[in-house]
């Protein structure tokens, strides 16, 4: 399988695509999108809460409920323990299910506050993604999906890895962890990184925006151009999406987050529509048979004897 490069501009569709959704949200109004996904966007870095009562093996509407407005008293907040038993026991039921067409978001609170309602209609989405988590706490829970078979595998990780203060060294080679063991239990899955995305910098209003602002997203554009090589290298796609979300300075398009980091309604139907276009434009996996992508699929002496370190 050859590796590819996709910046979000390739389609030419997108820009009609993307202006639909505008005049989407104007029609539907925000309010009335944030009160039908049931998602309060106050708050989505540090507290998701849990109506107790909820059946959490129903895996998205449990999610959902989860971060319900106007949960009642009994709820309580989860810890990331609370989380790793529920994204486990998602995993287990989609494996057992085993749906035709199976997309996994994998990720931090970004991916994780993707409205289910919001998401692509054309798979079953396993949504594996928990708020706060670093590239290391998602390399470390990927044995959760050893048993599914997905078809594509989504993953946004590492803007809170910057911001704890990881240098860029450790974190690609902390991606390209990820990307390997992927590929190596899920052979015939498409594994799509997608880029780091930019923050809001000193309009952000964000409770971490000292220690965001210290992470300049020319800083995060940089880091991208290096992930994709890797991802590119080790035979991944990898999506592009900074210049989708980024003013002309590189910044969050404030209309798209609710603090600078986080998305809003339309930032979600933004990057709906974005994997709407990847997905179009790959409906089958393709195989290269130049010399060039051939010779890309033989690993180098190093990497004959890699696998997962579990």
């Amino acid at each position: 399988m050859a590796s590819q490069v996709h910046p979000w501009f390739e389609s030419p569709w997108l820009l009609a695509s993307l202006a639909a959704n505008v005049v989407f949200v104007a029609v539907w109004g925000i309010g009335a999108i944030r009160d039908r996904l049931f998602v309060d966007q106050a708050a989505p870095a540090s507290v998701v809460e849990y109506v107790e009562d909820s059946d959490d093996r129903q895996r998205m509407d449990s999610r959902m409920m989860a971060i319900a407005r106007g949960a009642p008293a009994s709820q309580r907040r989860f810890s990331y323990q609370d989380w790793l038993d529920i994204l486990q026991r998602e995993a287990d039921e989609i494996a057992k299910t085993e749906p035709d067409q199976l997309y996994v978001l994998a990720g931090d609170s970004i991916s994780q506050w993707f409205p289910q309602a919001l998401l692509p209609p054309q798979a079953t989405w396993l949504n594996q993604s928990i708020s706060g988590e670093g590239v290391q706490g998602l390399y470390d829970r990927l044995t959760f999906l050893d048993d599914t078979k997905p078809q594509k595998i989504f993953v946004m990780i590492g803007i809170n890895d910057l911001v704890r203060g990881m240098d860029d060294e450790t974190l690609l080679e902390q991606q390209r962890r990820i990307v390997k063991d992927i590929l190596w239990i899920h052979p015939d899955a498409e594994v799509v990184v997608q880029s780091i995305l930019p923050h809001g910098g000193s309009n952000a209003t964000w409770e971490g925006k000292a220690k965001l602002e210290r992470v300049t997203n020319d800083r995060i554009r940089h880091l991208n151009e290096r992930l994709a090589a890797i991802v590119e290298y080790e035979g991944a796609t990898f999506l592009d999406l900074f210049d989708l979300f980024g003013t002309e300075d590189g910044t969050l398009r404030p209309e798209l987050s609710t603090d600078g980091l986080h998305l809003n309604e339309q930032g979600y139907l933004v990057w709906r529509t974005a994997l709407m276009v990847f997905d179009e434009q790959h409906q089958v996996k393709s195989r290269d048979t130049d010399d060039t992508a051939i010779d890309s699929l033989i690993p180098d002496a190093e990497d004959v004897a890699w696998k997962p370190q579990r």
